[in-house]
């Protein structure tokens, strides 16, 4: 989670000036655009980014209760046994 505020802080320092509209004669000079998307792509980033690691995280939380069932499941004595 720390990693993710990381980057989303790092993500918003670098759309900051397009954000506020500061430097837009050098921004279009450099990118030929205007800095109109520069609102939208900070949340998009952040926005795929958490999503991204909300998938990853629900992955390994749900390989690791099918391991952790399975290891189970191969310690329990048989009813052959019994």
């Amino acid at each position: 989670m720390l990693v993710l505020l990381c980057a989303a802080g790092l993500f918003f320092a670098a759309f900051f000036p397009g954000i506020l509209e500061q430097g837009g004669t050098a921004f279009v000079a450099a990118t030929g655009q205007n800095e109109d998307p520069c609102l939208a792509r900070w949340p998009l980033m952040t926005a795929g980014l958490f999503t991204v690691s909300t998938n990853v995280y629900v992955c390994r939380t749900v390989h690791r209760a099918i391991a952790v069932r399975k290891h189970n499941r191969g310690n329990r004595p048989s009813e052959r046994e019994a």
